[in-house]
């Protein structure tokens, strides 16, 4: 889930950093304008900096590509089927029967 999360953007995004941060927020979430220990997601967006990489795995925080981002809002916030930033149609089921599709494949 994003509630609670700290996360923190880096690069271009697709949609805009402005929607980025609407989604993230909306959803629970809070947006580090720097990155530190505080960060518990770095989305990276296209172009990302690759410092900005580095420092994340130096600090043992997750990274989230762009898409990985927007499947998670989809998948854990809304559960319902959207039409993603590039047009591609992204279908999601009820995060409970992903976890069961998981735990089969595991």
């Amino acid at each position: 889930m994003l509630s609670g999360k700290c996360i923190y953007f880096t690069g271009d995004l697709s949609f805009g950093i402005a929607k980025a941060h609407e989604l993230a927020t909306d959803s629970g979430a809070t947006i580090s304008s720097v990155l530190n220990a505080t960060v518990n997601v770095t989305v990276l967006g296209d172009g990302e900096v690759a410092a900005d990489k580095r420092r994340a795995t130096e600090l043992g925080i997750e990274t989230w590509t762009e898409d990985e981002f927007l499947e998670r809002m989809v998948r854990e916030e809304h559960g319902r089927r959207v039409v993603a930033h590039n047009g591609r149609r992204m279908e999601d089921m009820p995060a409970e029967a992903d976890d069961a599709d998981e735990s089969q494949n595991a």
